[in-house]
């Protein structure tokens, strides 16, 4: 019934639906990259500095000494492993 429907330059209802699915993703996605840029420069270069907050997970990361790098640095850790993990299933499947 709807299938003749077009949305303006997105095609099919359909379509019009996957590309606003998609583009809510991309909002959380650099919503939430975002937040933890922030929340890891607190961490890291700001907390031990500014006075107290008065937030209890803001304190816990401005005085801890060593973990509070742990997260921080998982995440190229984790993005390396993966490329790697793709590159070298790419060669196994093309080989």
């Amino acid at each position: 019934m709807l299938s003749g429907f077009s949305v303006h330059g997105w095609g099919t209802l359909s379509q019009a639906l996957l590309a606003f699915s998609l583009m809510n993703q991309g909002h959380c996605l650099l919503i939430s990259s975002a937040v933890f840029f922030v929340l890891a420069t607190y961490a890291i270069l700001l907390g031990p500095f500014l006075p107290s907050s008065g937030i209890a997970i803001l304190e816990a990361l401005a005085h801890d000494t060593h973990y509070k790098y742990l997260v921080l640095l998982l995440v190229p850790t984790t993005s390396y492993f993966v490329i790697a993990n793709w590159v070298g299933w790419q060669y196994y499947q093309n080989s």
